[in-house]
Formats: structure tokens, sequence, C-alpha cells
């Protein structure tokens, strides 16, 4: 959708926008950039259109939905979307020694299964079991967070309501694994949230990710903030723009029941294990 102001306002080419004068164009980026499930994938696409730069803006976390329909096959197999789960004003709290507290925390939100899920021998069928909320047990101390607990997510399937674990939450930068047993591979990334009278909560709110999402480039790059500095299964994205610290934060802003952040750019850099496919740039393909 950004494409004419990249072209009008940045003075530079875009692979799409919204003329769609390539009707395939759409669906590849959809398909092998934003939801790539790997840095080869990614950047074939892109050296194969002789791309410089790749450019992500915050407004693409709501319109997730529509890009993995643009990028899926017939059986809409990378269809997912990254809804909001806010955390409850009831926070429970329980007093440690040393000053510590722990806070229990509950984000609400709706996310229908866009995979089946088998935990503990139940069945949860995609599109038919829902995700209502994530339990979170947060350990602090003068209002630091100090650790968090394993998270669990909250499944209502059937009339049943049942407990799995979730297996990854990212918080400020870090993300914090929990392999223990086995769970939901999907990950809670916490924003800040601004209420109403614009206090945030450093806490208040989440982007629940699938194990769908959390893999893609898009997730990778732009939510967990990775490229080839300090992840070699990125090599090739080089982060040179990132206006967090002078625009937004990526947070959740209930004044307008939005999600709002920054705008990052990467510069692309190929080497020779990055070859070029024709279909990408062909105008004929049956797909």
């Amino acid at each position: 959708d950004y494409g004419y102001w990249v072209q009008a306002i940045g003075e530079r080419a875009s692979l799409s926008d919204g003329g769609n004068a390539r009707k395939f164009i759409n669906y590849f980026i959809a398909r092998h950039l934003f939801m790539g499930e790997n840095r080869e994938e990614a950047l074939e696409l892109l050296k194969s259109h002789n791309a410089t730069h790749l450019l992500i803006s915050y407004e693409d976390v709501g319109k997730y939905y529509y890009i993995s329909r643009i990028g899926s096959n017939e059986t809409s197999d990378k269809s997912s979307l990254i809804p909001v789960f806010l955390a409850s004003p009831d926070i429970q709290q329980e007093k440690k020694e040393n000053g510590e507290i722990i806070l229990i925390y509950l984000y609400q939100g709706d996310f229908n299964l866009d995979e089946d899920l088998f935990y503990e021998g139940k069945f949860y069928p995609k599109n038919l079991a829902v995700i209502k909320s994530v339990v979170l047990s947060v350990r602090t101390k003068d209002n630091q967070v100090l650790a968090f607990g394993h998270p669990k997510v909250i499944i209502v399937y059937n009339g049943e309501i049942n407990e799995v674990p979730l297996n990854c939450i990212f918080f400020r930068g870090l993300e914090y694994l929990y392999k223990e047993d086995y769970g939901y591979e999907g990950c809670l990334y916490i924003i800040p949230a601004s209420d109403k009278n614009k206090n945030v909560h450093s806490l208040g709110a989440g982007l629940f990710l699938s194990p769908i999402t959390r893999n893609t480039a898009f997730a990778q790059l732009y939510l967990f903030d990775k490229d080839e500095r300090n992840y070699e299964e990125w090599k090739g994205f080089q982060k040179i723009y990132d206006d967090s610290d002078i625009a937004y934060e990526l947070r959740f802003y209930s004044q307008n029941n939005q999600v709002i952040g920054p705008l990052k750019i990467w510069k692309l850099n190929y080497d020779d294990s990055i070859k070029t496919n024709p279909d990408y740039t062909s105008v004929k393909l049956d797909i």
C-alpha cells in the first residue's frame, strides 16, 4: 500500500504499489518475503528484482491478516493474524521475601488456531479451537521486572477450557524460551499499552504470534529485531534505520484501538549463495 509514498516522498522505486501492474508481485512479496521462512527465501526474491533496501512499517502488523491471505496457496497454508491481547486490570499479586512480588497477568484476546494442535492426548482443530487468554507470572522488585514464569494459553474448544504451556515470550528486546516440556510453539510479544488517560503500562498488551507467524521473516526482522549484526541466520539484512527513538516504540493505544510503532529499513547484502529466480520476474506464471 505504501509503495506510492516510497516513490513520491522517498524518491525510490518500489517493487509493489497500489497499481498492481504485475499481478504476481504482491503474492511473491507476501509469501516469500513477509512470510519467508529463512533468509535465503527472502533474499532470493529481493535479489531477483535487484532490490537494494527493505522497508517495513508498523501498519503491517494490523494488515498482517490480509498479507498472509494474499501470500497463501489454495489451502490457505500461510493464513494467520496478529491479534492484540490486553492485560486485565485485575492483577493478582503475592508478596515474596526481600521485597519481591509475584504478579499474575491475564492477557485477554481471541485467536482461532491456524494449525491443528495436539497436547496431552487432546486434539484442538484449526479454526475451531480458540485461545482466549495468556496467563503470565512476573517476578518484580521496586516496580522492575526480574523474571517471568512459564506462561500458559487458555484454549476453549467443544465447551472445555484447558491450559497449554506457551513456549515463548518477548519483552524489551529479549526472547524468553521455555523448552522444559512440550507446549504451544507460539509467542506473546509484550508491548506497552497507553490508556485513555495517556498512562503507559509497560506490560499492558501483547501481540499474539502463532508458530506460523513467529518464524516468518516479518516477525524475525521487524518484531524480534534480528539482522546480520547479531544473528548469522539473517545475514544479508543490515538494519540502517529505525525511528523508534524519535517517533514511536511499538505500543498499543487504547484511545484509537491501534498498534503504532516505528518504521525500519534494512540494506540488503547478497552473498554468492543467493541466486536469482526468473519465475519471480515473469509476467506469465501459473501459480
